[in-house]
């Protein structure tokens, strides 16, 4: 198991504790290539007059937009999303007025961008403690990243053919049906779904080393890890709601 993966899988640790995280200089996150605003052609991979970059870093929860030289970073739970087509994704950030769309090279990097975006929101909404109710039917935050989840999943699905890879897996229902627990308040039963799916795939999970075109190393979570952190959050979250059984 790589230092990578246990930092990746243990994020939501205190980030002082060393022992828990492993080396601070590991940067976790993903690069995306993608067109704003696209043209007719640009979405037909014709012509690519205007391209930029998201880098997604998971480990201290930033997100950095490179256009036409210059890089601007926001905080990730400052955007907005809407997966508006196969490969295009609208962004709205906390200076834009409406939201932007912007291509990517295939609709599961587009996926693959959504869930991550998601992911670091959960974190930080964890880390800052503002999803606070005294019961899990009424935590929308809580709900709304159940929800997350399920879809990223059922993309991956097929767009990263998990129905080949794990073809009798019955993730989907399992994940419907711990939001069907959480919304009649069942925090326990939901959190041992979650953690059942967790260890399921952890061990299917890979952290790469990869590069940017700049020359930055980092490390980048496998879809399958992506979906492991995500279900690592979950559990965190429900466990604010174990004390109320």
């Amino acid at each position: 198991m790589s230092a990578q993966l246990v930092k990746l899988n243990s994020i939501l640790f205190d980030s002082n504790d060393t022992k828990v995280l492993g080396s601070n200089s590991d940067v976790i996150g993903a690069d995306f290539d993608v067109v704003p605003n696209p043209t007719i052609l640009d979405k037909l991979k014709l012509h690519r007059s205007h391209m930029a970059s998201f880098f997604v870093r998971i480990d201290t929860g930033a997100v950095s937009l490179t256009q036409n030289g210059f890089a601007t970073s926001v905080a990730p739970c400052d955007l907005h999303l809407d997966a508006a087509g196969k490969k295009e994704v609208r962004v709205k950030g906390p200076q834009s007025p409406e939201f932007v769309p912007y291509t990517f090279d295939s609709p599961l990097l587009a996926a693959e961008f959504v869930g991550a975006i998601h992911l670091n929101q959960h974190i930080h909404a964890l880390r800052n403690k503002v999803c606070v109710c005294a019961c899990p039917a009424h935590d929308m935050v809580l709900l709304e990243h159940v929800t997350n989840t399920v879809w990223y999943a059922d993309q991956m699905w097929t767009l990263a053919l998990w129905n080949h890879l794990f073809p009798y897996s019955n993730m989907l229902e399992l994940l419907e049906s711990a939001g069907g627990l959480l919304r009649h308040g069942h925090a326990h039963d939901a959190k041992v779904i979650f953690e059942d799916l967790h260890d399921q795939f952890f061990s299917h999970a890979a952290v790469n080393k990869m590069g940017t075109s700049d020359g930055q190393k980092y490390y980048r979570p496998s879809q399958i890890a992506l979906f492991v952190a995500k279900l690592r959050a979950l559990c965190v979250h429900c466990a604010n709601y174990t004390n109320f059984k």
